[in-house]
């Protein structure tokens, strides 16, 4: 019986791929060229390397009023991440102005070709 059921349920994942497979280094590194999240208020699941060489990841939507979004990123648990830090910067309009403080804790590359 175990093995019938097993066998006609279909498998589902809890997020779809954005976009299929793994991305790395200078794809989608900036605001030029940001991966497009078709649908914010869907689940989505990117697989991405980041390395000290590319560390920047920038993803660009349309987010309605008022609607969460959320970011979990997952390492490898070795020693020598343990130091390592992620963090998310949203921008956009409506949203306030990054202030000069804000910018000193980006890196630079990270805000090239945004506004000051």
């Amino acid at each position: 019986p175990f093995l019938t059921w097993l066998c006609l349920t279909p498998l589902v994942g809890g997020h779809r791929s954005l976009p299929s497979g793994v991305t790395c280094g200078n794809q989608f590194n900036n605001s030029a060229n940001a991966l497009e999240i078709p649908n914010p208020s869907i689940s989505w699941a990117s697989y991405r390397i980041l390395s000290c060489d590319a560390p920047i990841f920038w993803l660009k939507g349309e987010a309605k009023v008022g609607q969460n979004l959320s970011f979990t990123v997952l390492s490898v648990l070795q020693k020598r991440f343990a130091p390592v830090r992620v963090s998310v910067l949203v921008i956009g309009p409506g949203l306030p102005n990054l202030t000069s403080a804000t910018r000193s804790r980006v890196l630079p590359e990270a805000l090239s070709g945004i506004p000051a």
